[in-house]
């Protein structure tokens, strides 16, 4: 009854926010390169997509892109032992990294071997934007989006002369950083931008640090009818003390305390180059393409990965709006990994994965006045190759899969649309997934199927986002410690089911923006020895609400409220050991600029000091059983800082 009351009380609150003002809803301004690579507002796409600015970033003050991403209804982020993942849409906590494609201008980040990604090596404050698009995305970007796609949109060079910012920080946990940034025109069509950035913090628990370096140059030629060259480089370096799962004793007794003396260190380089031009009146070309190079290591593991891809595409425009986009991408990637025992140092694993991918896709849209029909289809090939050299074993699997998308889009008007939406999307199952495989059982890849209806709306000083939808999976991947299953990964036999709601509401008045998100969704396994269950690590109810108040002109104060609902422990698929319970999170943010470019900002993250765990996972031994394993988040914690910007 308690869950009833809590979100009555939401909606009312919604309903008491609403009032008449003269401000046209900011949201009607946004614009995504997401949803086609090429810039169109968020009115014409048939998806339920949310894009978080820089704007709303500093007003919230937040620190990575995980709390950034914090405001999406439906989203978990969900952060372990080592790296954060993101789980859209109910997709099981423990698969996140793989079912969730995450992107940086457009191009993967994921490793070929594992699919894991660090988040932590992109400075929030060389984000331009954010954009989510859930359970879509996979015609223009293939293999992995079966939850949706997250695009980070960087900053680029633009054309002023001798412009730049200063910022230092420190907070809790000896928290301590600083970030330089320059960028210049150097002639009337070439444009520079450089950034270097420094921060440590020592963490919540014993044992938990994080020590960053990042720098990024970009050059940026501009050729004519808004055509470009640009081409970047960026090094980042990531230390890590990494403090371990507690047990429940353990978090009883002191969640601070670490069971794990593990330090890493990550170090990536990114060579990027994008190409846009106008080939004529109705026919544009893009190009952008990048190279990366990843070394991952620790006291037991040496990780090397290198990863090529390029993406060609071409835009036709006919029909007055209509218009038809045709391209391809090609990866080409390589992970070598040599793990060893920590005490011996004897090597206990030497293997060496490739991955290679190709891609094709068109998607049309045919504009009819109001009326707007968009079809997409893509055809990808993926093959892997593992060896294991210690074993002298080889493993080669390829898959080759369609994908589809058909949608329909009503204008009501310039400020609001409705749409119906139905797509697929796959993705196969990775090196390491392979290697850990079921062996009773024949790789196969997870397919989606997808019907969504939504729409948005803007009048006055209000702005409306939702969507319902169904998602049926296909022999979906789980990763399951039951001793039934050793610990594996498997194809589940049939289906999974997902359906839920999603809304996004904001509201502009003189001095106080107003901005709340809910979202709720209901999971089931259709079939196998968990039929009739829940999927495990899926809190059916996620909200925020949001309020920010200009107390003095220039001056802002952001208050955040999260709130989480109940869920089994992740991959506790039997959904016998109870559930978690759900929990909530209040941040406090300031912001003042003042008229000669200097800004001060500070917050309180976890005002009302609650204690839970960022994740909580079933795990099972013979010794012990069933268990459950914490990652405690942190209590009450304090930041500030100051910035110049010329």
């Amino acid at each position: 009854m308690k869950k009833y009351q809590v979100t009555c009380l939401f909606l009312a609150y919604i309903l008491s926010a609403y009032g008449q003002g003269e401000v046209v809803s900011k949201r009607l301004e946004d614009t995504t390169i997401t949803a086609e690579n090429f810039e169109i507002s968020v009115v014409e796409v048939p998806r339920n997509i949310t894009i978080i600015t820089r704007e709303d970033m500093e007003r919230r003050g937040v620190k990575d892109v995980e709390e950034a991403l914090k405001v999406v209804p439906n989203l978990q982020v969900i952060r372990s032992m080592g790296d954060a993942s993101f789980s859209l849409r109910g997709q099981s906590p423990s698969k996140a990294s793989v079912n969730t494609l995450v992107l940086v201008n457009g191009s993967g980040i994921g490793t070929p071997d594992t699919g894991s990604y660090n988040l932590s090596l992109i400075p929030v404050d060389k984000i331009e934007k954010i954009e989510v698009i859930p359970s879509g995305g996979s015609v223009l970007y293939g293999e992995g989006g079966t939850g949706g796609v997250i695009n980070i949109v960087v900053k680029e060079p633009y054309a002023k002369k001798n412009y730049g910012s200063l910022a230092v920080e420190a907070g809790s946990y000896n928290l301590r950083g600083y970030q330089v940034n320059y960028g210049t025109e150097i002639t009337n069509n070439l444009l520079f931008d450089m950034t270097y950035l420094d921060k440590k913090m020592d963490g919540y628990r014993h044992h938990q640090s994080n020590d960053m370096q990042y720098i990024e140059t970009n050059v940026k030629y501009l050729l004519k009818d808004d055509g470009y060259l640009e081409f970047g480089y960026s090094n980042s370096r990531n230390d890590k003390k990494i403090p371990g799962d507690l047990t429940e004793e353990e978090l009883e007794d002191d969640r601070r305390q670490s069971t794990s003396d593990t330090e890493s260190t990550d170090k990536v380089d990114i060579y990027r180059f994008t190409m846009k031009n106008k080939l004529a009146k109705n026919l544009e070309f893009m190009l952008f393409g990048d190279y990366k190079d990843r070394h991952y290591t620790s006291q037991t593991t040496n990780r090397k990965t290198e990863v090529f891809y390029v993406k060609p595409q071409v835009k036709y425009t006919y029909l007055d709006d209509s218009y038809v986009i045709v391209g391809g991408d090609f990866l080409d990637g390589e992970t070598k990994v040599k793990k060893r025992d920590k005490k011996t140092k004897k090597v206990t694993g030497d293997e060496n994965t490739t991955k290679d991918s190709y891609g094709g896709f068109v998607l049309n849209k045919l504009d009819f006045g109001d009326i707007q029909l968009i079809q997409g289809y893509r055809k990808q090939e993926i093959k892997y190759d593992s060896k294991n050299l210690l074993k002298n074993t080889e493993d080669k699997n390829s898959f080759n899969e369609d994908v589809f998308e058909i949608a329909a889009n009503y204008l009501l008007n310039d400020a609001s649309s409705v749409y119906v939406n139905y797509s697929t999307a796959f993705r196969a199952p990775s090196a390491s997934e392979a290697g850990r495989w079921l062996q009773t059982q024949t790789l196969k890849p997870q397919t989606n199927r997808t019907i969504e209806t939504g729409g948005k709306f803007g009048w006055n000083n209000f702005y409306l986002s939702g969507a319902l939808f169904n998602i049926e999976t296909e022999n979906e991947i789980f990763y399951d410690p039951d001793p039934d299953y050793g610990g594996k990964n498997y194809n589940l036999p049939g289906k999974t089911s997902r359906k839920g709601i999603e809304i996004t509401m904001e509201q502009f008045f003189n001095k106080l923006t107003l901005r709340e998100s809910f979202g709720y969704i209901h999971t089931d396994i259709k079939s196998g020895k968990y039929k009739g269950n829940e999927i495990a690590g899926v809190p059916k109810y996620n909200y925020n609400i949001e309020a920010m108040y200009e107390v003095i002109p220039n001056c802002t104060i952001t208050t955040s409220f999260y709130y989480y609902g109940s869920s089994y422990s992740a991959n506790d698929f039997n959904n016998e050991l109870g559930k978690d319970s759900g929990h909530t999170e209040l941040d406090l943010a300031l912001n003042y600029k003042f008229n000669d470019g200097f800004a001060i900002f500070g917050g309180v993250r976890n005002l009302l000091d609650e204690k839970y765990s960022d994740y909580i996972r079933a795990t099972y031994s013979k010794s012990k059983g069933w268990d459950k394993a914490y990652n405690p988040a942190p209590e009450r914690n304090f930041y500030a800082g100051v910035k110049y910007a010329f």
